[in-house]
């Protein structure tokens, strides 16, 4: 099941960057939007064999549509690389998915830093794989939908699928 890890900044950054904040104009006023770096194999694709092809994780793809028409960004972060990688581009596209930017950082940040380090950066990063040092979901605050669906998270009590809380708060007495 996929993971999301939201980024924390342990040093200041600067606010004033458009696209590190997602910050775009609209009219006089200025909205900031989110940016996802989401991993294909096992997240986006659920097939248990790589580079297979099998069914969609569709509660995800759902979510990340949603998110992309609210006016977030999404990055398809993946190791797929020539033919593998256009594969996965159409497969996502077949489901009504697709990306601000494949395997590479936005290009507003790229102008804006003047450079394009390895490193996709994000706000989110949902993957398989992901591990966060709070422990895997445990107090990881990110948005409702994706709680529920990647952590198990009943959203209504506060408490993961094994009964932990999450937000920070400490583990009930047993």
């Amino acid at each position: 099941m996929a993971m999301v890890h939201t980024v924390c900044h342990a040093q200041p950054v600067n606010t004033e960057c458009p696209a590190v904040f997602g910050r775009r104009e609209k009219g006089e006023e200025m909205e900031y939007s989110e940016i996802y770096a989401v991993d294909f194999d096992k997240t986006l694709n659920l097939a248990e064999k790589y580079p297979d092809l099998g069914q969609p994780n569709i509660e995800l793809i759902e979510i990340l549509k949603d998110r992309r028409a609210a006016g977030d960004k999404i990055i398809l972060w993946t190791c797929r690389e020539g033919e593998l990688l256009n594969q996965a581009v159409e497969y996502c596209k077949k489901y009504g998915l697709e990306f601000d930017a494949v395997n590479d950082n936005l290009p507003e940040n790229i102008e804006f830093f003047g450079n394009n380090c390895r490193k996709v950066w994000a706000h989110h990063y949902v993957d398989d794989r992901n591990w966060t040092p709070e422990g895997l979901c445990g107090s990881v605050r990110i948005k409702k939908g994706i709680q529920k669906l990647i952590c198990g998270i009943d959203t209504s009590s506060g408490k993961d699928a094994t009964g932990w809380h999450y937000a920070g708060e400490e583990k009930p007495d047993a």
